[in-house]
C-alpha cells in the first residue's frame, strides 16, 4: 500500500516521504495514529505543497543560523576568573559561564550548546565550540585572566 508519511516515523520513513509498506501495518497503526495518508492523488498535490513549504522554512532557518555562525566566527569571549594565593582559581570557568557571557553579548545560545574539551582551570586561551542548529559548529576563543583584587 503506498502511503505518505505526515510525521518521521523512526525505521519506517521520514516526513513527507512516500513510500510502500504493508497494509495491515497502515491501515492498523500508522493512519489512524495520523503517521501518514494514503497516497491519493489529492493527498500527494496537498502534501507536495506543504513539502515545499517547509523546505523554503528550512532554508529560511538555515540562512539566519548562518548568519549567527558568521557573527560567532572568530569571536573572542574575555573572562576574568578570582584567583586565590597560589594563583589557583577559585572556580572552573564552564559552559554556563561562557554561554551567559555570550547572551550579554546578544546571541541566543545555551550551554548545551557548548563544548569545552574540559573545564577550564588556568588563565590564558582555549577554545570552545557552539554549535549553531544541528549542523553548524563554530569555534571561538575563551581568553581567561585573572581578576584584579585590591
Amino acid at each position: 500500500m503506498k502511503i505518505i508519511f505526515i510525521e518521521d516515523v523512526e525505521k519506517t520513513g521520514k516526513k513527507f516521504e512516500l513510500k510502500n509498506i504493508k497494509s495491515g501495518y497502515a491501515r492498523n497503526f500508522l493512519i489512524p495514529k495520523k503517521l501518514a495518508v494514503l497516497a491519493t492523488k489529492k493527498n500527494m498535490e496537498l502534501y507536495d505543497k506543504e513539502k515545499e513549504k517547509e523546505e523554503l522554512k528550512k532554508e529560511k532557518t538555515k540562512k539566519e543560523l548562518q548568519k549567527i555562525a558568521d557573527k560567532l566566527k572568530d569571536f573572542k569571549i574575555k573572562i576574568f576568573a578570582k584567583v586565590g594565593e597560589k594563583g589557583k582559581f577559585f572556580e572552573k570557568v564552564r559552559e554556563s559561564k561562557i554561554a551567559k557571557l555570550l547572551q550579554k553579548e546578544g546571541f541566543d545560545i545555551k550551554k548545551e550548546n557548548i563544548k569545552l574539551k574540559e573545564p577550564i582551570e588556568k588563565k590564558g586561551t582555549f577554545d570552545a565550540f557552539v554549535l549553531v542548529g544541528k549542523e553548524l559548529k563554530v569555534k571561538i576563543k575563551v581568553i581567561v585572566s585573572e581578576e584584579k583584587t585590591k
